[in-house]
């Protein structure tokens, strides 16, 4: 019940972050012996009821200043699934990722789970497309800045942290060495914030998308 909660939980915050769609990653390193990984995955169970661990597969698209008419009208999308069901063909994965871990420390009650405290953190390699929403082009009716593997960080201070203990504040941030159409390198960071509590209302905080 509590797997069962948490991962319809994190799916519900991330379909409301996209409202594009991506395509699909391929293997790294075909062939070579992987190497060992250090990882909450591999950590070994110690029996701590607070310590949850799992994988989840991720989508979530924003824009540069969220809207804001001062931002750069690029806009990107972090993925581990195909953006549209793999139907834009011209930007994003065309097939599925492996998913991104995260780890939660705090404790859930099933009969009210707002009185539930549960901090997330994630982690993992994901699939990046950036595009420019000023300029038409093939990718989601956008010009492709870039694309490419990089490496997606978030963060969340109390999942139910509306009423009870603290102001909910969450967010993503990304990075990675990406390819413009034209073979270039393109380096993008990107990140977003958003706050919401008892008596604050739901806010962007900070969303800002960068590519040179």
């Amino acid at each position: 019940m509590r797997l069962k909660a948490l991962s319809l939980g994190l799916a519900a915050v991330l379909a409301v972050g996209c409202t594009d769609q991506a395509t699909s990653p391929t293997a790294l390193n075909d062939g070579a012996v992987p190497a060992p990984t250090f990882d909450w995955q591999n950590n070994p169970d110690n029996g701590n009821p607070l310590i949850f661990r799992d994988l989840t597969d991720f989508i979530f698209c924003f824009s540069d200043a969220a809207g804001d008419p001062a931002g750069n009208g690029l806009r990107a999308c972090m993925s581990t699934l195909p953006l549209g069901g793999g139907s834009e063909p011209d930007c994003g994965l065309q097939d599925a990722a492996d998913p991104v871990q995260f780890q939660d420390v705090g404790f859930f009650d099933e009969n009210d789970p707002f009185s539930s405290w549960i901090h997330e953190v994630g982690k993992g390699d994901i699939y990046i497309t950036v595009r420019d929403l000023n300029t038409a082009g093939s990718c989601f009716g956008s010009a492709l800045v870039a694309e490419g593997w990089g490496r997606l960080v978030w963060n969340d201070n109390d999942i139910f942290g509306t009423t009870v203990h603290n102001a909910n504040t969450w967010g993503f941030r990304g990075h990675g060495q990406l390819t413009a159409p034209d073979g270039s390198k393109v380096v993008y960071n990107g990140h977003i914030r958003f706050i919401f509590g008892n008596t604050i209302p739901f806010k962007v905080l900070t969303a800002r998308v960068n590519a040179h």
